[in-house]
C-alpha cells in the first residue's frame, strides 16, 4: 500500500525546488494536485513520488492535465537529488507545440 509522502528534508531543499519552478505561473495555472502515490526504497535511500495535476494554460486557457513522476535521493535526512518527470504531450495539448524554428535557437 502507498505511504504518505514525508515532508522536504530540509527548508534549503524545499526552496531550490520551489526556485527551479519559479516561472511556472506564467505557463500555467494549476488547480489541483492528486492521485499521489509513494514508493519507497530504504536500502536506496529513495522515494518515487507518481501525482497528477490539473489547470489550465495561462497562454491558451486550455485545459492541462499532466501525470509526474519525481524521484528523490535524501541522505542524512537531506534531499540530495531530485529529479522530475512529465508528460511534454500534455503541455503541448494545453499551450500549443513550440514553432521547430524556436526549438532550433535553444
Amino acid at each position: 500500500m502507498p505511504q504518505r509522502a514525508a515532508a522536504p528534508a530540509s527548508f534549503e531543499a524545499f526552496a531550490q525546488r520551489n526556485a527551479l519552478y519559479s516561472g511556472y505561473d506564467d505557463y500555467m495555472t494549476v488547480h489541483t494536485a492528486d492521485n499521489l502515490r509513494v514508493f519507497r526504497d530504504a536500502e536506496a535511500s529513495a522515494d518515487v513520488l507518481e501525482y497528477e495535476v490539473h489547470g489550465e494554460s495561462v497562454q491558451t486557457g486550455r485545459p492541462y492535465h499532466n501525470r509526474f513522476v519525481s524521484i528523490i535521493t535524501v541522505k542524512d535526512r537531506k534531499v540530495t537529488h531530485w529529479r522530475d518527470y512529465l508528460d511534454p504531450i500534455a503541455v503541448f495539448d494545453a499551450n500549443g507545440c513550440p514553432d521547430r524554428a524556436d526549438l532550433r535557437r535553444r
